[in-house]
């Protein structure tokens, strides 16, 4: 349960992000907005990538009992 509201929160933080970067663009353009909300999509989906990565490929192996 403790992974998947991780993820759940790691994909709110790119929602987010995205939301206010790409409002900016068509509309103000205000770089003060926009170079904060692109670094929190590059970590959003950085980590994204990397909690997937640990959880899907490397998997614990359970052993089964003799």
């Amino acid at each position: 349960m403790k992974k998947f509201l991780l993820f759940i929160f790691l994909f709110t933080i790119l929602i987010v992000g995205e939301y206010y970067f790409f409002n900016e663009i068509f509309s103000r353009q205000r770089m003060v907005v926009l170079i904060p909300s692109f670094v929190i999509i590059i970590l959003g989906i950085y980590s994204i990538f990397r909690f997937a990565k640990k959880i899907l490929v490397n998997p614990k192996q359970t052993k089964a009992h003799s």
